[in-house]
């Protein structure tokens, strides 16, 4: 499951500039990554592209606020969840459990008197019920990821916001979906762009050193984890982590920020075994992104073909114990890159109500895309369910 980046809503009250260790929004040197020994390229093929889109258990959340799944071929309604009586009400963040059954979804328009007030609204909604609740109090900073068995989920709301700063800190909680009791992960901060998963590790999160608001401290950049006994963040490393199994074998992005720039950040893709980290893309490739980490520990990612380039042509690269093994020429979006069994799916904003799915078959070598046919709000794959809650 593709990973919930949150930014901070700039609600009018805190600081601009690093006061003990507040960030600071002025612009900042991007770090150098290490670059790994050199490994001969395996030669670029151009993929011969799929015939038709694959019928993978997406779910989107749409401009209309409903949830509609793809089914041989289209989209199918699912549920209104958003309420339908304050007019056009759409699903901004949307987030599945691993098993299948739980999801929460956040509503734009919610507890506030206009549209652009930050008080927010989420449901969660159970897929065997068919049935829709909303959850007390607001979300306006935004929520993250269900925890695997569906039972407790990840929610930002606003912080302290000390004076004269003109945006407010957040506070991110674990917030218990039956009870409605909340425990706090994140303290009152500057979490701009704070990224979270839940993964072999337990629940983790990213912060990159760079963001649209300000620039962090050093010293809180990078994937942290948390501390069974006590709940205190442990630095797990300087990278972002995309995704990792239960041999402390993972796959980590070098990069300074989530935020699209041009030209674009640099971007290198990092295997982690144990604790050793080693970069894989070679330095003179300025931008390549970890999108998957495979059951048989190959390493997918998506290189485009430059900085300057559209960012939908490029190649999947394919890297197996640290040497590129398949290099495909294809069309691919980088960002919110979803795993469907064999497929990679993805999505491009292009204006609009306009969006395009994109999608490349591992085991087939295949690129498609199409036009998705609705307004995606937030995008997310239906695991099968199992078990019993």
């Amino acid at each position: 499951m593709a990973a919930v980046a949150l930014t901070a809503l700039l609600v009018s009250c805190a600081p601009a500039s690093v006061t003990n260790g507040t960030p600071t929004p002025s612009s900042t040197t991007q770090p150098t990554l290490a670059s790994a020994t050199v490994i001969p390229s395996a030669t670029a093929t151009q993929a011969i592209p799929a015939a038709v889109f694959p019928d993978v258990p997406l779910v989107a959340g749409t401009a209309v606020g409903d949830l509609v799944r793809w089914r041989g071929g289209s989209w199918q309604l699912e549920a209104h969840v958003c309420p339908q009586d304050r007019g056009q009400d759409p699903v901004t963040a949307l987030s599945i459990s691993a098993d299948g059954r739980t999801a929460l979804v956040q509503c734009a328009r919610g507890t506030g008197a206009s549209f652009t007030d930050p008080a927010r609204e989420a449901f969660v909604y159970d897929f065997t019920t068919k049935s829709a609740r909303a959850i007390g109090g607001t979300t306006e900073i935004g929520i993250g990821p269900v925890d695997p068995n569906g039972t407790s989920a990840i929610v930002g709301v606003r912080g302290d916001c000390p004076a004269p700063a003109p945006t407010c800190q957040s506070r991110w909680l674990e917030l218990d979906l039956v009870s409605g009791r909340t425990s706090q992960r994140l303290p009152s901060a500057y979490w701009y762009s704070v990224e979270f998963r839940w993964t072999a590790l337990g629940l983790s999160y990213y912060l990159p050193s760079a963001s649209n608001a300000g620039v962090q401290p050093t010293d809180r950049v990078g994937t942290f984890t948390f501390d069974g006994r006590t709940g205190a963040p442990i630095r797990f490393s300087d990278h972002r982590l995309i995704a990792t199994d239960a041999s402390a074998h993972a796959v980590l992005e070098g990069t300074t920020s989530l935020v699209l720039t041009n030209p674009r950040p640099p971007s290198a893709v990092i295997e982690r075994i144990g604790t050793v980290e080693q970069v894989l893309t070679l330095s003179a490739v300025a931008e390549e992104h970890p999108v998957a980490l495979l059951a048989d520990g190959r390493i997918v990612a998506w290189r485009p073909d430059g900085p300057d380039s559209n960012e939908i042509n490029g190649r999947m690269v394919v890297y197996d114990r640290g040497r590129v093994v398949r290099e495909t020429v294809g069309t691919f979006a980088r960002g919110d890159v979803l795993q469907a069994g064999d497929w990679l799916i993805s999505k491009l904003y292009r204006g609009g109500a306009t969006y395009d799915l994109y999608a490349y078959s591992v085991s087939a070598d295949s690129f498609v895309s199409r036009s998705a046919g609705v307004a995606i709000g937030a995008l997310a794959v239906l695991p099968a369910p199992t078990g019993v809650r």
